[in-house]
């Protein structure tokens, strides 16, 4: 049988296997099976959180159909209680156009995974991790389909970038940059603006 991780110059294999053939490089064998272990954990995880996981009221009645909105060429804030910027649907739009419990499961383990990232980068170990993902402020975000694990992954980009994330929430933005941890030289983030 042909190993679709060799390199072959007749057969690209897609993106799945183009990640595999770089993390092979850098870890070895055991990257494809993490990688389909990852697949698989992630749709297990969408089919117990549709299943089990209440319909966000959040999703259900702001971001859904303010994005559908944005989508139809009108006004988000034709949607009563949304108050964000409009750039904070545009990553919500793949989602809000599948039915509505579909797309709130995939924004909850998106979210799950998205808290779970930006801890790991921040250096948090297992068990603060295990910690994150079963505090109240993270479950309170999944059940109800807020949209702060979007504004989280801002600790993770450049102050530039990351400002149009934090703007949602600026009171999470502006502790951030007040007290986050440096990426600067010693600085702390406020700085480096």
């Amino acid at each position: 049988m042909d190993d679709p991780l060799k390199n072959n110059p007749t057969r690209t294999g897609g993106p799945l296997i183009s990640l595999a053939r770089r993390l092979q490089n850098k870890t070895g064998k055991l990257s494809l099976w993490i990688i389909l272990a990852s697949i698989l954990l992630t749709v297990i995880l969408i089919g117990l959180f549709y299943l089990y996981l209440p319909l966000g009221v959040d999703w259900r009645d702001t971001y859904q159909p303010s994005t559908l909105e944005l989508l139809r060429g009108h006004s988000p804030y034709d949607i009563v209680p949304f108050v964000n910027p409009p750039w904070i649907l545009l990553p919500l739009i793949p989602l809000a156009i599948l039915p509505d419990k579909l797309g709130c499961a995939i924004w909850a383990v998106l979210s799950l995974y998205a808290y779970g990232y930006v801890a790991f980068k921040f250096g948090a170990k297992p068990l603060a991790l295990l910690a994150l993902i079963f505090s109240y402020p993270v479950l309170f975000d999944l059940f109800y389909g807020q949209i702060d694990a979007l504004i989280i992954l801002g600790f993770l980009m450049p102050p530039g970038i990351g400002i149009f994330l934090f703007w949602p929430n600026p009171k999470l933005g502006l502790e951030s940059r007040f007290f986050g941890p440096s990426k600067h030289g010693g600085r702390n983030n406020f700085a480096a603006w």
